[in-house]
C-alpha cells in the first residue's frame, strides 16, 4: 500500500501497549514534512494520522531532532554557551509562591538562543557546562553506589543519577560497569 502525504490513516499502534522503535525511512520523513506543511509543527496528533505506525511523540521527536531546518544541530559556539550560562544563573533561584524551587524553564532559555531547543539546552548544560557535574575518574565509593543503584532500581539511569552526587544519567549509562552483568 502506498501512503499519500495527504491521506489520513488510522494508526494501529495507538493503543495502550508500548510501541517498538524502528528506524525512520526516507518515505516517512517525506510524509512527515508534508503533514507538517498541512497542520504545522505543533499539532502532533493530527500530523501522526498521516504516518502509519508512528505516534505523535515519535513525529515530534523526529521533526525536532532531525528534520526541522530551523534547528541547529552542530557544535555550540562560545556565544551560545555564554547565553546558556547566564540564563541558567538567572533562573536557578526562582521559587514558587510557597517557596519551593521551580524547575529550570529550558524552553524559555532556548528562546534566547536562536535555532536551539529546550532539550538541546538542557543536554548542553547537564553534560558539558554544569560545574557541579563530575567529569573524571570514578571513585570506589561511586562504583559501589552505582552497583547498589542497579540492584535496587534496575537500569533506570535517571533514578540512579539522583543517588550519586555530581554524576548524570548519561555519565552513569556510559560507565563501564553498566556494560557488564552486575545483577
Amino acid at each position: 500500500m502506498v501512503y499519500s502525504p495527504v491521506t489520513v490513516h488510522k494508526n494501529p499502534k495507538r493503543s495502550k501497549r508500548p510501541t517498538t522503535y524502528s528506524r525512520w525511512t526516507p518515505e516517512e520523513d517525506e510524509i512527515l514534512r508534508h503533514a507538517i506543511a498541512i497542520h504545522g509543527p505543533a499539532r502532533w496528533s493530527l500530523v501522526a494520522t498521516h504516518i502509519p505506525n508512528r505516534s505523535p511523540m515519535q513525529c515530534s521527536t523526529r521533526w525536532m531532532g532531525a528534520l526541522n531546518p530551523h534547528i541547529h544541530k552542530g557544535r555550540w559556539t562560545d556565544y551560545e554557551d555564554s547565553i546558556l550560562r547566564y540564563s541558567v544563573q538567572e533562573f536557578a533561584n526562582f521559587v514558587d509562591h510557597e517557596g519551593r524551587s521551580m524547575p529550570m524553564p529550558w524552553n524559555k532559555i532556548a528562546e534566547r538562543i536562536p535555532n536551539r531547543t529546550g532539550i538541546q539546552c538542557q543536554a548542553r548544560w547537564t553534560e558539558a557546562l554544569d560545574p557541579t557535574v563530575r567529569k573524571g575518574k570514578w571513585t570506589a565509593d561511586e562504583d559501589v553506589l552505582l552497583r547498589l543503584g542497579v540492584v535496587e532500581l534496575g537500569r533506570s539511569w535517571i533514578r540512579i543519577a539522583e543517588t550519586i552526587e555530581g554524576r548524570t544519567q548519561v555519565k552513569i549509562n556510559s560507565h563501564p560497569t553498566t556494560n557488564i552483568a552486575i545483577y
